[in-house]
């Protein structure tokens, strides 16, 4: 829990991230600022702690070996929700929010506890320089405001780290300004020798209890920009004998004010000509002051840089504003010569704009509706309601044609609807309405964009018209198929029947069987056998294209299926050719339809053991995701020119009119394979010989 409200909380984080400072690498100049609050206070522990979303993170710490802590029980969140105080414990034992602290009751055993929110110019309260003891104690008066006095350097510090890097990022002479100033730190000595600002304690010297003079009690600067002079000149120094300058440039004055008033000063100033600007601080510190001064020159630079960019910021206004003039005149022109009808409305419907295409689609002049109609009325009523319906819950009540409805179609969608021009026709269109909205992402107006598509409406019906007259020749085509296959089937019955009873009639006479007649009763059964075929063929391919096949498949194993046909249809051929079978992978079972699958082979197999004399090839090849099923053979191959007709319907190669086929085999095949989830690919070449490649998703 952080203490502060969730508005407040976001807005310190997004102050926190503008410093870049989180988990950033240790430095030298914070390091130096704890060791001298340790050596103020006389702690042992130190801190700078940063108050991330859910941990406080050290910037630097002196005395306590950790990057980081949980935010839930640290002490500088409590401090955090007070900006403007220093939190002071004198005893966490003796205090309930942190008497079971873990750092309280383990190690290190923390019991007394001082830290200064760390607050930037806008009031975000960082987090806290902080100091800790292992005893109870109290800080006095003067630790106090000398403790306060470095967690505003400590504010200072983080400024200028910011600063530097956006100046880093605006020009490279600001850079070189920058590593010339840490590079200046790394000189400082002694007990703050890195600190990134000067510190000098000048100690009051009375005369008759009144201030007559300053001498400094010690300092952290080796060349120290207020003096113009090195450390050691102005360590012990009278303030008016060593440096009459700044004795005449008011800072006596200064210092003796905050001395008899108790009261701080921050102010920039010019203490000499070597290091023109300061951002300067005197904090009472007992009978002295505690001076702390840094270099802002280059700040100074950067404010005259500004002023030059923001000359430059009106030059590019100025630009910016001929633009917008350039780009309404691009809009007037869009609107006017654009083909495409453009009315736009006001949130609530009005209409604004009727571009001339809009005048031709509707027939209206701009002048009757613009500022005088709500845009509802150009559409047709019945259509809208049509398209409102599935977007309305069911309700008895009718739909109400009003702009409202209009907006459930604001989605920069394009639709069909139809829209009513001013002598009654009703003319469909393509739509597309958009919301207009300002720069904070709120709705201003409507516009909608249409076309004219009656021709696209009437050219669609022509198309309807044609596909219903396609589907119904496509049906007269099935059933004059079936129809035709049917009552071929009889007579070659007939036929067959016929051949069987003239060799039988033949036998009788002891006729020799390799007579002429003989000869031609073979041809004539050959024919019939093929002819079926071809039947068998046309009304498979027929009932593929109506969407007739039926499809039952199964897990089944592959490799036995592949025999059986093997035994069933090649194994004792006439000609003594067998077929060479290799199998690869690890066989597993396969989903498909056993009678699709064996037509699918069956016709593979056959067409390499017709257009080749040797011995045909099987292999099947299994992995983890298919089975991959090549027939090969080396037989008359395929012409080049004829590869793309190759799943025509009735194609058959010019090298094979003299086999028997009906040139529907492959693309039966392909199409049983495509039930399948599979591919059929053949690669062919002419005299060489013919792979056809079978694809089984497993």
């Amino acid at each position: 829990m952080t203490g502060l409200d969730s508005s407040t909380e976001e807005r310190r984080l997004e102050a926190l991230a503008s410093y870049d400072i989180l988990d950033s690498l240790p430095e030298s100049d914070y390091d130096a600022i704890t060791q001298i609050a340790a050596h103020i206070c006389q702690t042992p522990i130190a801190l700078i702690s940063l108050q991330d979303a859910d941990r406080q993170w050290f910037k630097s710490e002196h005395g306590l070996n950790m990057g980081q802590t949980p935010r839930a029980i640290s002490f500088c969140d409590h401090a955090i929700r007070v900006p403007d105080q220093m939190m002071e414990i004198t005893n966490a034992l003796l205090d309930e929010r942190f008497a079971n602290n873990p750092f309280v009751v383990q190690a290190p055993h923390i019991v007394f506890y001082a830290g200064v929110p760390l607050v930037d110019a806008e009031g975000h309260a960082l987090g806290a320089l902080c100091v800790m003891d292992h005893a109870p104690r109290q800080l006095s008066a003067e630790q106090t405001r000398l403790f306060k006095s470095l967690a505003h350097q400590v504010v200072t510090q983080l400024k200028l780290r910011r600063n530097q890097a956006q100046l880093a990022k605006a020009s490279l002479s600001l850079q070189s300004l920058n590593h010339d100033f840490k590079r200046s730190n790394q000189l400082l000595n002694t007990v703050v020798t890195t600190c990134p600002v000067e510190m000098v304690l000048w100690q009051a010297v009375r005369h008759n209890g009144a201030i007559v003079d300053f001498r400094s009690l010690f300092t952290n600067a080796p060349a120290t920009f207020s003096a113009g002079a090195p450390g050691e000149a102005l360590q012990g120094n009278s303030l008016k004998e060593q440096f009459p300058s700044m004795v005449t440039a008011g800072f006596f004055d200064r210092l003796v004010t905050v001395v008899e008033t108790n009261q701080p000063q921050q102010y920039q100033d010019r203490l000499n000509l070597t290091i023109p600007w300061g951002d300067l601080t005197l904090t009472p510190c007992g009978d002295g002051v505690l001076f702390t001064g840094q270099d802002i020159t280059h700040l100074k630079k950067t404010e005259e840089q500004l002023r030059s960019h923001r000359d430059d910021l009106n030059q590019l206004v100025a630009e910016r504003t001929a633009e917008i003039y350039r780009l309404s005149a691009l809009k007037h022109a869009i609107l006017h010569h654009a083909g495409i009808a453009i009315v736009s409305s006001d949130i609530d419907g009005l209409i604004k704009t009727f571009n001339p295409a809009a005048e031709r689609l509707l027939g209206y002049q701009a002048s009757e509706l613009i500022g005088k109609k709500e845009v509802t009325f150009l559409h047709d009523p019945q259509h809208l309601r049509k398209l409102a319906q599935p977007l309305l819950p069911q309700t008895s009540q009718p739909l109400r044609v009003d702009f409202s409805l209009l907006k459930l179609f604001t989605d920069n969608q394009a639709r069909e609807y139809v829209v009513v021009t001013k002598d009654g026709r009703h003319v469909p269109v393509l739509l597309t309405r958009t919301a207009l909205r300002n720069e904070a992402g709120n709705i201003t107006g409507y516009v909608g964009m249409a076309t004219d598509i009656t021709r696209q409406k009437e050219s669609e019906l022509a198309l309807q018209q044609l596909l219903q007259r396609e589907q119904e020749l496509n049906r007269l085509k099935s059933q004059f198929v079936s129809t035709a296959s049917h009552e071929f089937r009889t007579p070659l019955a007939t036929i067959q029947s016929s051949v069987e009873l003239v060799r039988m009639h033949l036998q009788r006479f002891s006729l020799e069987t390799q007579s002429p007649v003989f000869r031609h009763l073979g041809i004539i059964e050959k024919q019939v056998i093929n002819f079926s075929e071809l039947l068998s063929d046309v009304l498979t391919l027929e009932k593929i294209e109506a969407g007739r096949v039926t499809f039952n498949s199964q897990p089944s194993d592959f490799v036995a299926l592949v025999y059986d046909i093997i035994n069933t249809h090649f194994a004792e051929r006439k000609d003594e050719r067998r077929l060479r079978l290799v199998i690869t992978g690890q066989p597993t079972l396969i989903k498909l339809d056993v009678q699709l699958m064996t037509h699918v082979l069956v016709n593979l197999l056959g067409n390499a053991f017709k257009f080749s004399s040797s011995n045909p090839e099987l292999h099947i090849a299994f992995d983890s995701h298919q089975v991959v099923v090549q027939v090969i053979d080396t037989g008359i191959g395929i012409p080049a020119a004829e590869m793309p007709q190759l799943f025509d319907t009735f194609f058959r190669a010019s090298n094979a009119v003299n086999v028997p086929g009906s040139g529907l085999g492959l693309v039966i095949s392909r199409q049983f394979m495509a039930l399948h989830g599979g591919q059929l690919h053949i690669a062919s070449q002419e005299h060489v010989g013919t792979t056809s490649t079978l694809t089984l998703p497993i």
